[in-house]
C-alpha cells in the first residue's frame, strides 16, 4: 500500500486537529451567530464549497453533521462520515479541527455523539 492510499483509509484524527484547546473552549461555550466563519479551521475557501452544497450557516452544518449519525453509528465511525463528507465536497485542509469542533459543540446537547479518546 502506498502513501497515498493509507492517508486515503485514514479518517477523522483528533490528534490532527490544529486548534489550540484555548479556542476549542470558546467556540464550545460560545452561542452560535449562524455565520460558518465561526467555526474553527473554515476560511472563505471552504465556506465557498459549502455553500455550493446549500451549506451555507453554522446550524446547516451542524445538522449535516447529525444526519451523517444512524442507529448503530459509534463516534468513531461518525466523525469518520463527517470527514469525509468534508473531503467530497472539496474542503482540504483543516478537516480534522472542524470534525473536532462540531463534534465537541454537538457533544453538549447531544452527550456520547463524541469520544475525545480516539
Amino acid at each position: 500500500m502506498d502513501i497515498s492510499e493509507e492517508n486515503a483509509i485514514i479518517g477523522f484524527d483528533p490528534n490532527k486537529s490544529q486548534i489550540s484547546i484555548d479556542r476549542l473552549a470558546e467556540f464550545i461555550q460560545t452561542q452560535i451567530t449562524g455565520d460558518l466563519s465561526e467555526v474553527p479551521g473554515l476560511g472563505d475557501f471552504g465556506i465557498k464549497k459549502l455553500k455550493k452544497e446549500n451549506i451555507s450557516t453554522t446550524f446547516a452544518l451542524m445538522g449535516k453533521f447529525l444526519i451523517l449519525k444512524e442507529k448503530g453509528v459509534e463516534p468513531i465511525e461518525h466523525c469518520d462520515r463527517f470527514f469525509y463528507w468534508l473531503t467530497s465536497v472539496g474542503i482540504t485542509s483543516h478537516k480534522h479541527t472542524i470534525t473536532q469542533a462540531i463534534a465537541q459543540k454537538l457533544d453538549i446537547s447531544f452527550p456520547g455523539i463524541y469520544e475525545s479518546n480516539f
